[in-house]
C-alpha cells in the first residue's frame, strides 16, 4: 500500500516533465524542438530492445550457472569414486565447458550493456544536435543556445 503513491508519481511525472520540456523547447527553437524529440522517441525502442535481449541473457546465465553449481557439488560430493576411477578429467572438463559457455554469454551481456549505456548517454546529446542542424527560424545567439542545450538534460529517463 505505501508504494501506491510512488507507482503513481511514477506514471505521471515522466509524462508530464516532457511535455513541459517540450513546451519550453518549442517556445525556444519553434518546429526544431520536434526533430530532436523525435529521435529521442525512435531511440526508445533501441533502449526497450537491449533491455529485453539483455534479461533473456541474464536468465539463461543465471540457469548455466545453477546447473555448473550443481555438477560442482556432485563432483564434491562424490570426490572418492572420482578419484578411485580417474574420472578427474572428465567432470572437470564437464564443469570447464559449462563454465565456459557462461563466460561467453557473460560478455556478451557486457557488450550489450556497454551498447545501451551508450545509447543512454548520446541520446540527450544527439537530440540536442539535431534539434540546433534543423533550427532555421533566425540567428542561434548564445543564450538561447544554452538554454536549448540544458533543458533536454532535465528531463528524467526512466
Amino acid at each position: 500500500m505505501v508504494y501506491v503513491p510512488l507507482l503513481h508519481s511514477g506514471l505521471w511525472a515522466p509524462v508530464f516533465s516532457v511535455i513541459v520540456a517540450l513546451y519550453y523547447l518549442y517556445g525556444l527553437l519553434g518546429g526544431a524542438a520536434f526533430a530532436g524529440f523525435g529521435l529521442l522517441s525512435l531511440l526508445g525502442p533501441v533502449m526497450m530492445f537491449m533491455s529485453k535481449k539483455m534479461k533473456v541473457v541474464s536468465r539463461a546465465v543465471m540457469e548455466r550457472r545453477d546447473k555448473r553449481g550443481r555438477l560442482t557439488a556432485e563432483a564434491v560430493g562424490a570426490i572418492r569414486l572420482v578419484k578411485v576411477y580417474c574420472w578427474e578429467d572428465t567432470v572437470s572438463a564437464n564443469i570447464k565447458a559449462a563454465r565456459d559457455w557462461e563466460l561467453k554469454k557473460l560478455v556478451l551481456k557486457q557488450y550489450m550493456s556497454g551498447i545501451a549505456t551508450f545509447f543512454g548517454y548520446i541520446g540527450p546529446v544527439l537530440a540536442t544536435g539535431v534539434a540546433f542542424g534543423v533550427y532555421s527560424y533566425g540567428t542561434l545567439c548564445s543564450p538561447r543556445a544554452r538554454a536549448g542545450m540544458c533543458i533536454p538534460h532535465l528531463v528524467p529517463t526512466v
